[in-house]
């Protein structure tokens, strides 16, 4: 995320030279990464009476840190107002912290007066602080799914990157005992356990909302909320049903249950889905004999319409109990995980692609799934180009089912490009359940080193993905 923060003046009130202000392209980093900072730099100087600028001599940029390395002569300037980028790149093994970046703008101002000419060297400088940080990935989960009234229950919490400190969980309409699950700090997984109190939860599958805030190793703080669906059973049934894993939408795939008899002895236990799913081996699972207590895993062959996401499906239970038949009805949330239906293609312009030279590489997200998608993004890199827009990720938003969207990134092919290379094109994007996806996509191309009449492999590669375009949207638009 872009941010402007005001530089701290280190010159004294008389400097010519000034900094007036800098922006980062992101308000932290990650060992790895790379970045740039802004610099908005004000040539000007204090003259006296009868003295004229004529223009600023040797203009030049230095930083030297183990993050930052730039000693760049900008040449001579006229008095302006300029705008100056500073990349850089994180090494991989760079510790946690805040680095403090120092840098120095320095120029040779040359002034007439009275008909005689002068110099004098102005110098600015101003101290950036860099955050370095592995950004904390926790998630969290819940055991058992199905709870009465009142009681305990487990979370699970896992942090997959980094240190989480200070770690809060909380849920807005399940009552956590105490108020919140607290941990000092986050490595790996942890389980706790809990008491609660459903009571002002409904009967049936619930859409329970936690909020987990934590600070990261340099103590910004983070908040991310997610929603989980768990049963609320406070009248006892004999049976306790529930899904394992998920199974993929509009496709013939495994379903996973676990039962669990809490009653008597149950012979002959079948399964029948109600809703909107088919069981494709059979109309319904035979469970077999179940002990008091006793827990089962079961699967079948399955398929599904139902939309991604946390879908209420109804099953039938039947038993026999002392030889007596028995049938109940369960509600059971049922996780639907969308199928990879993004396609991606790449559009140059101009080609070839030339070393040093400016393009546009224009990005198609095409949505050829059923459903609509939300949250929708596109960013690029590559070793071959520098990005020159500010924003290198951009928002399409939402995306109707055989919709497209297309967006464009300026380019500037650098002088040490391998001739073949890669694009790697990141798509964001969120199934109608609000879970996130995220598809990567490589695309090659080819670099020339000067202008030919000949159309190398890019090109090629380039007129390919522009008649899948062309083809995309004629057979949309049929």
């Amino acid at each position: 995320m872009k941010r402007l923060v005001f530089a701290l003046f280190l010159t004294g009130l008389l400097a010519a030279i000034s900094i007036s202000s800098w922006e980062t392209d992101k308000d932290s980093y990650e060992p790895g990464d790379s970045g740039f900072i802004t610099l908005h730099i004000s040539l000007t100087h204090n003259l006296a009476t009868g003295e004229r600028l004529i223009r600023f001599n040797y203009v030049r940029i230095q930083s030297t840190s183990s993050i930052v390395n730039i000693d760049k002569v900008l040449g001579d300037m006229d008095e302006n107002e300029i705008t100056v980028s500073i990349p850089f790149s994180i090494s991989n093994d760079i510790n946690e912290g805040i680095y403090s970046i120092t840098v120095d703008v320095s120029g040779i101002a040359e002034i007439e007066s009275y008909g005689k000419t002068k110099e004098e060297i102005d110098t600015a400088s101003t101290l950036i602080p860099l955050k370095v940080v592995k950004q904390p990935v926790i998630t969290l989960s819940v055991e058992p799914r199905t709870l009465g009234k009142s009681g305990s229950l487990t979370l699970h919490v896992c942090n997959k990157k980094g240190i989480a400190r200070n770690v809060e969980i909380t849920s807005e309409n399940l009552h956590i005992e105490g108020g919140l699950a607290f941990i000092n700090e986050l490595r790996g997984c942890r389980n706790m356990s809990v008491d609660y109190d459903a009571s002002g939860l409904n009967e049936g599958v619930n859409q329970v909302s936690f909020t987990i805030t934590y600070k990261d190793f340099v103590g910004d703080e983070h908040v991310s909320s997610l929603t989980i669906p768990i049963t609320i059973s406070k009248d006892e049934t004999h049976f306790v049903l529930r899904q394992e894993g998920v199974i993929k939408h509009k496709t013939n795939d495994k379903l996973y249950l676990y039962i669990q008899n809490k009653g008597q002895r149950a012979d002959d236990v079948r399964i029948k889905a109600l809703g909107d799913i088919s069981f494709l081996s059979s109309n319904e699972i035979d469970a077999g004999t179940l002990e008091k207590g006793e827990e089962k895993e079961v699967e079948v062959e399955a398929y599904t319409s139902l939309l991604p996401g946390v879908n209420k499906v109804s099953f039938l239970i039947t038993w026999k109990e002392e030889g007596k038949l028995k049938e109940e009805t369960v509600e059971v949330p049922i996780t639907v995980e969308s199928e990879d239906s993004i396609e991606v293609y790449l559009e140059a312009n101009p080609v070839p692609l030339i070393k040093g030279k400016e393009s546009t590489l224009s990005v198609v997200v095409a949505n050829k799934a059923s459903y609509s998608m939300s949250g929708v993004s596109v960013s690029i890199d590559s070793n071959a180009f520098e990005v020159l827009e500010v924003e290198k990720r951009r928002f399409i938003g939402s995306l109707e089912s055989d919709d497209f969207s297309s967006q464009q990134f300026r380019i500037r092919i650098k002088n040490s490009a391998k001739d073949e290379d890669i694009v790697n094109i990141t798509i964001h994007y969120k199934d109608p359940s609000g879970k996130e996806h995220v598809k990567k996509v490589e695309i090659p191309i080819n670099v020339k080193e000067s202008e030919q009449k000949d159309y190398p492999v890019v090109e090629v590669l380039v007129g390919i993905a522009v008649i899948g375009v062309i083809y995309f949207v004629y057979r949309k638009r049929k």
